[in-house]
């Protein structure tokens, strides 16, 4: 765990010294070996967004490396194979707007094209008018990436 030592002088007369602890490179926000061989098998489970979210919320700070391949592929699964359960992601977005941040950036150019088309379309076309917003960023985010 790195520290860091400040030390303040106040009036001119009192120094005071603090460590502080730089939280990047803390226990708290890396991604273990264990964690990360666990998030890699438990990914292989994700069928659903619910499924997804739940993985996300345990292994989020895994998604590094080869494995944040894996959910991109995952994540276009759910947006070609799965388009008639976007309302389920939209329930879960609607909660947690960190979880769709995460989605869209799995939106990316590790993806095939012929996937990337095929969520274009799906939020071009097969859109639920509740959802425009999802759908207008999951247009923005799968043309990029073609691009």
């Amino acid at each position: 765990m790195g520290l860091k030592q400040f030390t303040l002088i106040a009036g001119g007369l009192l120094i005071v010294s603090i460590n502080v602890s730089l939280a990047k490179d803390t226990e708290l926000t890396r991604c273990r070996f264990t964690q990360y061989a666990e998030a890699d098998h438990k990914l292989s489970d994700v069928t659903s967004w619910q499924d997804l979210y739940r993985w996300y919320f345990k292994f989020k700070r895994c998604d590094d490396g080869y494995l944040a391949e894996g959910i991109g592929d995952t994540v276009g699964v759910l947006l070609t194979d799965q388009w008639n359960d976007l309302s389920e992601l939209i329930a879960i977005t609607s909660k947690d707007e960190a979880f769709l941040t995460f989605v869209l950036q799995h939106v990316n150019s590790t993806l095939d094209t012929e996937m990337l088309e095929t969520i274009e379309s799906n939020a071009t076309n097969r859109c639920n008018n509740r959802f425009d917003d999802v759908c207008q960023q999951l247009r923005d985010v799968s043309h990029a990436a073609q691009n």
